[in-house]
């Protein structure tokens, strides 16, 4: 299970290299990003090195934000991988609320869920053959 960072930044120009500049002036580095705008507010969805660390320096730079845990799991950059892996979501009826993707230092693609009931969601996935991404392979 990995550990997300979410951001709540206004809409404007500027705003989100604004909050980059925050945790990388802290070293902390972004492995993925995800941004999801609405007409007022964004929501910055980012893995990151160091979340305890990246979610103290937004707080600090005076932005609102989480932590949460999402579902990550490997797969193949050929074939079905995504589409087999949201068919045994879907089997066991569970929503995906987002998803995204990033590679890991070792140049693993993972898919990252976003879903309410992470436990179920790795329990399907694993069923299915699929191996979960921890903290320590994308750092």
């Amino acid at each position: 299970m990995l550990r997300q960072l979410s951001v709540f930044i206004e809409n404007n120009q500027g705003s989100l290299a604004d909050l980059t500049q925050a945790l990388e002036s802290r070293e902390i580095i972004i492995h993925s990003l995800a941004l999801a705008d609405a007409s007022r507010f964004g929501v910055v969805r980012a893995i990151v090195s160091q979340p305890d660390q990246a979610l103290k320096a937004i707080q600090d730079a005076g932005y609102s934000g989480c932590l949460t845990e999402v579902v990550a799991v490997k797969a193949p950059d050929e074939g079905a991988g995504l589409t087999n892996a949201l068919k045994a979501l879907s089997a066991a009826a569970i929503d995906v609320e987002y998803l995204y993707m990033l590679k890991t230092r070792t140049g693993i693609r993972t898919v990252v869920f976003g879903i309410a009931d992470t436990a179920r969601a790795e329990a399907a996935l694993t069923a299915a053959g699929y191996e979960l991404a921890s903290e320590e392979e994308v750092d």
